[in-house]
């Protein structure tokens, strides 16, 4: 057996928290009430899953409303964190034409394409406008200001600075004069500059501006407070405390960041200033001091062409932690009981505890455990009785590089409290495992905690997909009709440096025949390679399998198609999330930036997110 990829695993084991109780008595409740030790794999693919698991991954298209709703009414109807910063920290960054620009310190300034990140300029934004006229972007870097051209890539220098004076945070006002914050010594005042002539004229004490043209108002920040100028008539009036405000593109919020006792949070506000709304839900951390929010969230900037929020989140207990850009939706409509049980759960697949805990009436200290873990889920049905809306949802568990696989049935009870609905109670109903004895190679299949039904051992596969003697049986999914298995056969090798590849199998129960889907072999002599885990969607027809290799524990999404025995597609430096409408939710790694993909496995296509 090769010691090495034995050793990973067995640390593996040991490294993650397994909840024995709950797998023990999940159809008692959904929610686990035992602590969870930090947990999965220490190499950098997977410290960036996990860091990144503070996202929520779910995608809903909200275009631009024509109309105006106040601030207190309009609802999050999203929260998701969808890049992450690995290494090369963001500075800066715009939303603008439907694109994403982002800063990276020392390695220049981006786009978000379907591609990942493309590179601009190599020059560095220490801070953006958030406009733009005629495809031009404002930034500055170490005291100067610049223009740059998105269609050509050129930058240009406008307003140089000195050792005494530096220049900042640049907006438009129109397409020959700017505002800038001008920085001397401890002093910082906003000056509006005359592009042609040059010429500086003091508007304010403060900094952060942001010109809101419809209204000819300048919004900014001074001493840890918002404020909003009448250009016309030089009237100031007080917004809230906060900074870093920004306004959204149609000109009828401002967005900011409010610290309240140590925990900060994102705010909206009418610009008329009449009402406003908490859009975050910072929460402690969970061993750390209790007196501050588990995330610092900076520069909350507006989408250009969605009532949306662009938000940067890094948490503040966590020295390895990346800096993640997190959106956050809006609408005046309320999102229905079906919507947030699968927000809910999609929370809780990417162990975003905070945003799940939200949802709920009565949170309990600790919602996640490493192992079993949730990796899927179904909606199936809701009816409403009496002010209670039930909404029945099946959720797939697994168990990470182990034969355990699970379809829970629940049943969440919701009521509707002002605009939105909110989780009271959740209890399983029904239950269906696939599981070894100890992790042993033979399965078994387990309703409702009953009688076990024994399925198939390792010494009933025919010989012929046994290609080594030292291999066993690891991760594996269940059909939805329970009527075909897919597991996977583990090789190791006898000793390290020698290949092992991963074989998958589906196995028939009425015909209780073996056949094979798909046999992964490493790329050469000295590779071995690891399943950690596999999912199918909710047709039952597509099946991804999470690879890792070694050495170099490089990150591989495989695809199949249960029902062609064929694989469809592949994904170095990448990881599955979950399915949502037969469409793979994906994190892909890009030089230590990981981003959230949407596969199309009937077109082969994929979306950024």
């Amino acid at each position: 057996m090769d010691d090495k990829i034995e050793k990973n695993l067995h640390e593996l084991k040991e490294q993650i928290y397994v909840n024995n109780e709950l797998k023990q008595d999940l159809r008692k409740t959904f929610v686990p009430k035992s602590k969870r030790r930090k947990s999965l794999w220490r190499n950098p693919w997977i410290s960036g899953l996990l860091a990144a698991a503070v996202f929520m991954a779910f995608y809903f298209s909200n275009s631009q409303p024509d109309h105006f709703v106040k601030a207190s009414s309009l609802n999050i109807t999203n929260s998701i964190s969808f890049m992450d910063i690995g290494s090369g920290e963001v500075v800066a960054y715009s939303h603008q034409k439907g694109s994403l620009y982002v800063s990276l310190r020392d390695q220049g300034i981006f786009k978000y394409t379907n591609e990942g990140l493309t590179n601009l300029t190599k020059e560095v934004a220490d801070s953006m406008s958030q406009s733009i006229i005629e495809d031009q972007l404002l930034f500055s870097q170490n005291g100067t200001i610049y223009i740059l051209a998105l269609q050509t890539k050129e930058s240009k220098e406008i307003m140089k600075g000195t050792s005494d004076i530096s220049y900042s945070q640049p907006t438009w006002k129109d397409k020959n004069t700017i505002y800038v914050t001008k920085n001397e010594g401890s002093k910082s005042e906003i000056v509006e500059i005359n592009l042609k002539t040059m010429k500086e004229t003091s508007v304010t004490k403060g900094s952060s501006p942001v010109f809101v043209e419809k209204e000819n108002k300048l919004i900014f920040e001074r001493d840890s407070q918002i404020f909003m100028k009448d250009i016309k008539n030089g009237e100031e009036s007080f917004v809230d405390k906060g900074i870093d405000p920004a306004v959204s593109a149609d000109g009828a919020y401002i967005s900011y960041v409010k610290n309240n006792n140590g925990f900060d949070d994102v705010w909206i506000k009418d610009l008329d200033l009449e009402t406003k709304k908490k859009v975050t839900t910072n929460v402690p951390p969970r061993f750390e001091n209790k007196n501050q929010g588990l995330y610092q969230y900076t520069l909350p900037i507006w989408s250009s062409n969605e009532r949306s929020l662009y938000v940067l989140k890094l948490s503040q207990f966590d020295p390895n932690a990346s800096i993640q850009i997190m959106k956050i939706s809006l609408n005046e409509k309320a999102i229905s009981a079906e919507e947030t049980v699968e927000r809910y759960l999609q929370a809780l697949i990417v162990r975003d505890d905070d945003y799940a805990k939200s949802m709920m009436e009565q949170p309990p200290e600790f919602l996640t455990v490493s192992n079993p873990h949730q990796i899927g889920y179904d909606v199936i049905s809701s009816k409403e009785k009496n002010g209670i809306t039930t909404v029945t949802a099946n959720v797939y568990w697994t168990y990470t590089a182990n034969p355990y696989y699970k379809v829970g049935t629940y049943q969440f009870e919701l009521k509707q409290e002002k605009s939105q609905y909110i989780i009271q109670n959740i209890a399983e109903t029904e239950g269906v495992e696939v599981t070894s004895a100890d992790f042993s190679n033979e399965l078994f299949l387990v309703k409702d905690g009953g009688d076990r039904e024994r399925l198939f051992s390792l010494t009933d596969i025919p010989k012929e997909f046994l290609l080594t003697d030292s291999v066993r049986i690891s991760s594996l999914v269940i059909s939805p009709n329970e009527k075909d298995v897919i597991f996977s056969l583990q090789e190791m090798a006898e000793k390290v440096g020698e290949p092992a590849g991963v074989t998958i199998l589906k196995y028939d129960r009425d015909q209780k025949t073996f056949t094979e889907i798909s046999r992964l072999e490493p790329k050469n002599n000295s590779e071995s390679l690891v399943i950690e885990q596999m999912s199918l969607d909710s047709t039952g027809q597509y099946v991804v399998a999470d690879v890792f290799s070694e050495p170099g524990f490089v990150s591989t999404t495989y695809l199949f198609d249960v029902v062609k025995g064929e694989k469809v597609d592949q994904f170095t430096g990448s990881h599955s999330l979950f399915w949502q409408n037969q469409k793979l939710i994906m994190q892909v790694m890009d030089e230590n930036k990981s981003m959230l993909y949407e596969f199309d496995p009937k077109t082969n296509e994929k979306y950024k997110f």
